[in-house]
């Protein structure tokens, strides 16, 4: 069977995309399980795992590793392996879909914790507490995505959340 050529150029296909942005975490704990979270300083945001959006030419796991070192100073040496992939439909103060990537940043020392340095312009402190005290804190948002890290981490399988499904979905 012939091939046949695309219905229209391939620059033009790619302007009839929905925009798409990449996001990217890491999830530390420390030697008694508890995980790290950052206090952001912006409103509407509260305590949050150490990430932030992919750069041009970036994949999800570099973003992960350079927003890890950018936002708490620690370079990352674990194998960083996939815990969870999500997906965030558009909302109304967002109208692009999301994709969320968390990797496991691995367990930090008393030492590394004592040399985290935040970058000032986006947190003001962190903490390490147990996995039901950030789940009692959580949004309902978060709070599923703790629950899928924490059964991820114990597990060794990723895990998978799409959040904000349109109406009927």
């Amino acid at each position: 069977m012939a091939k046949r050529q695309m219905p229209m150029p391939v620059e033009e296909y790619i302007k009839t995309l929905p925009p798409l942005t990449g996001c990217a975490g890491v999830l530390f704990t420390d030697t008694n399980d508890r995980p790290l979270m950052l206090h952001s300083i912006y409103e509407g945001y509260s305590w949050q795992l150490p990430g932030g959006m992919v750069d041009h030419g970036e994949d999800l796991r570099s973003a992960a590793l350079r927003e890890a070192q950018e936002e708490t100073g620690l370079r990352v040496s674990s194998p960083m392996n996939l815990l969870l992939l999500e997906f965030w439909h558009p909302i109304p103060n967002w109208p692009g879909a999301r994709v969320m990537a968390v990797f496991d940043g691995g367990v930090l020392s008393a030492h590394d914790l004592a040399n985290v340095k935040l970058a000032p312009d986006e947190h003001d402190t962190f903490a390490c507490r147990t996995w039901d005290e950030w789940i009692d804190l959580a949004t309902p948002a978060h709070r599923r995505m703790l629950l899928a890290l924490r059964e991820a981490r114990r597990t060794g399988v990723p895990g998978y959340l799409v959040f904000d499904a349109p109406a009927g979905a």
